[in-house]
């Protein structure tokens, strides 16, 4: 077994990067999140980023894999249940639950500049007490969010309304797979599976297919039209069935298509860099699904695509191709709360 580990390694630290050359501009590289100018003149930064480095620690989640374990810190504060907090008035009574991957949970910002904490503010200033609870997690697709969901109604609580804010995930994890519909890193799954039933020669994987990757084609036979149909279809189906839930729990629903840098306009030269070294199957992927599920969606009246929330100005608003700097949450949670309305 140790052996196998050794050469797993090995190759993986030998082999080059297949994916390099579906890079935008082949051997650009991103530039840091950190460094973004979206951060002009919030002096938090650093201390966010010293305990988001602590803070990434996981733990097993039944269904859903994964979620953030318990963490303390001044930037970032996550309760027992791996649930962030947010901002809310002490005496709101109605909770409005809120589920996405790290978008939602606020990669890039601080306790007070999640889209649940911009969101309970808003609402607060409006004279409306709510309770926004950040169910959001790093790598959650929109499937994930629907068993987490069900799993809170399951242990006896109940909403008085829930938004889904999706896109990125849904469509990265079927990128990455190349089938639509399962949580990101999925072949880790398999491989521990493997590994618990005694086939140790399965962790050689990874390794293998990074050879394969190698020797395939570059722009492999991914099909672009039919993943993207294929994603905006199994995420209509999970609409569906929260939907389903919310006519016999009796809560609201509302769901977000969210932003990504890939549909902005102007994007800053922070923005242009980001741009330069993303694939560019991924950028086509998003963009096609982007389109479709505005197109099946539109009748539904609790749908809203944000892709061009942030097509107005030049100024820098991401600090990678989805999480966005604390003035880019405040825009969208803006919008948002213009859809969401009176709730």
């Amino acid at each position: 077994f140790l052996l196998l580990l050794i050469i797993n390694a090995l190759l993986l630290w030998l082999l080059p990067d297949p994916l390099q050359s579906k890079q935008r501009v082949p051997g650009s590289k991103a530039p840091s999140k950190q460094s973004s100018d979206a951060y002009e003149g919030y002096r938090w930064v650093a201390d966010y980023y010293n305990e988001h480095r602590s803070a990434r620690s996981m733990q097993w989640e039944p269904f859903t894999y994964w979620r953030r374990q318990q963490f303390s810190g001044q930037q970032i504060t996550i309760d027992e249940n791996g649930i962030r907090q947010s901002w809310s008035r002490s005496d709101a009574s109605r909770e409005v639950w809120m589920f996405g991957g790290s978008a939602v949970w606020g990669t890039g910002v601080d306790n007070n500049h999640t889209l649940p904490s911009l969101l309970g503010r808003q609402y607060d200033e409006n004279g409306q007490a709510y309770r926004f609870v950040n169910f959001g997690e790093s790598g959650y697709v929109s499937s994930q969010g629907l068993i987490r969901l069900v799993r809170r109604l399951q242990a006896g609580h109940r909403p008085y309304a829930v938004i889904f804010y999706d896109g990125a995930n849904d469509v990265f994890s079927a990128l990455q797979s190349g089938q639509a519909g399962i949580a990101q890193n999925e072949q880790q799954r398999a491989l521990d599976f493997a590994m618990g039933r005694g086939e140790p020669a399965a962790y050689l994987l990874s390794a293998f297919e990074g050879i394969a990757r190698l020797v395939a084609p570059s722009s492999g036979d991914l099909d672009i039209p039919v993943l993207a149909q294929s994603v905006v279809s199994a995420y209509k189906t999970n609409v569906e069935a929260v939907e389903a839930l919310a006519s016999v729990y009796g809560f609201r629903t509302f769901f977000f298509w969210q932003p990504t840098l890939f549909s902005r306009d102007q994007p800053s030269q922070f923005e242009a860099r980001v741009l330069d070294a993303a694939w560019s199957d991924h950028r086509q992927l998003q963009l096609l699904s982007d389109q479709l599920v505005a197109e099946v969606l539109t009748e539904k009246a609790n749908f809203f695509a944000l892709t061009d929330a942030l097509d107005d100005g030049t100024e820098t608003r991401y600090l990678d191709f989805v999480h966005l700097g604390p003035r880019g949450n405040t825009e969208v949670a803006t919008q948002m709360r213009m859809h969401l309305g009176d709730l």
